[in-house]
């Protein structure tokens, strides 16, 4: 096969080098690309004085700052403090009970006739229409409560009975433990769970959903009931 440095039609050999070849330029005139010992390639020029690391501070055993701030977040979230009975807290409480009530007042060694006033001044008291419909009132509170309590005291799963009473009733304004709203049929259990669903699916795929929907994952919980969602997530507690 015929090399292709023998094919030349004006003759000579292609890759010959030229007699008086032109000189390379010099970019380095001003000596910016000078190379010393310490320099690093162009394309890492600069690159340690912006991307340097930093020095490693010496290991002596102590935690760091930011493990410090964690171990006094764990520490103050186990030891909150109960400022529930600091004499601040019962000095204040007493003002306001001296404020809102500043017609009874403890006489320590009181008369025989102020004892006089006093009782005849309760029974009048007692017997005023005004605090006797007061005390009715009370009365027939007392007893709604105790039929609502009746009522939802099992939920629907049988199962679910000894869960539902273990759980501690939150305490009303009035003093009055809570009543739970219990579901007591199939229908109501079935209604809840799916008025929740409904709304759950609304917010999954996009669409607007109602600002806080009457069935709520308490709801949810208890339709489906509280031993089936323990038995099929065993690692979680829903009660």
């Amino acid at each position: 096969m015929a090399s292709i440095n023998n094919f030349n039609p004006f003759g000579g050999n292609w890759f010959n080098k030229p007699q008086n070849p032109l000189p390379a330029l010099n970019f380095n005139v001003l000596g910016f690309f000078e190379q010393n010992a310490n320099s690093h390639p162009f394309a890492a020029i600069g690159l340690p004085r912006f991307f340097g690391r930093r020095r490693k501070k010496p290991d002596n055993g102590e935690p760091g700052h930011f493990t410090q701030m964690t171990h006094q977040l764990f520490w103050e979230c186990e030891n909150i403090p109960d400022y529930r009975h600091t004499p601040e807290v019962e000095k204040i409480l007493k003002d306001d009970q001296d404020e809102l009530h500043p017609f009874l007042e403890e006489r320590e060694n009181p008369t025989e006739e102020e004892i006089r006033e006093n009782e005849e001044w309760m029974e009048k008291l007692k017997n005023s229409p005004v605090m006797k419909f007061l005390l009715r009132a009370e009365e027939i509170r007392d007893k709604i409560h105790e039929i609502e309590m009746e009522e939802n005291k099992r939920p629907y799963h049988k199962e679910d009975w000894d869960v539902w009473k273990a759980v501690p009733h939150v305490t009303g304004p009035d003093g009055r433990p809570m009543p739970r709203k219990a579901q007591r049929t199939d229908e109501e259990a079935d209604d809840k769970f799916w008025d929740f669903a409904r709304q759950f699916f609304f917010g999954l795929w996009g669409f607007r959903q109602r600002p806080y929907p009457p069935g709520r994952p308490c709801d949810a919980a208890q339709s489906i009931g509280y031993k089936n969602l323990e038995r099929r997530y065993y690692d979680c507690k829903f009660y």
